[in-house]
């Protein structure tokens, strides 16, 4: 299946996250986590949000 939202490198950091809260109400969760993953390393001191906390490993 053909993710929901777009790839795009120039997003900020809330609106990467607003894009994997549509990959996760979608039922996408593995390639929410994938974008979780991603942000935390373009963005390393980025405090993620709570809800999202628990998609990581």
């Amino acid at each position: 299946m053909p993710s929901l939202a777009p790839h795009r490198h120039d997003l900020a950091p809330d609106d990467r996250v607003g894009e994997i809260r549509r990959l996760l109400d979608h039922g996408q969760r593995e390639e929410a986590r994938r974008r979780l993953r991603e942000l935390r390393l373009r963005y390393p001191h980025y405090d993620i949000p709570q809800d999202l906390r628990d998609l990581e490993p």
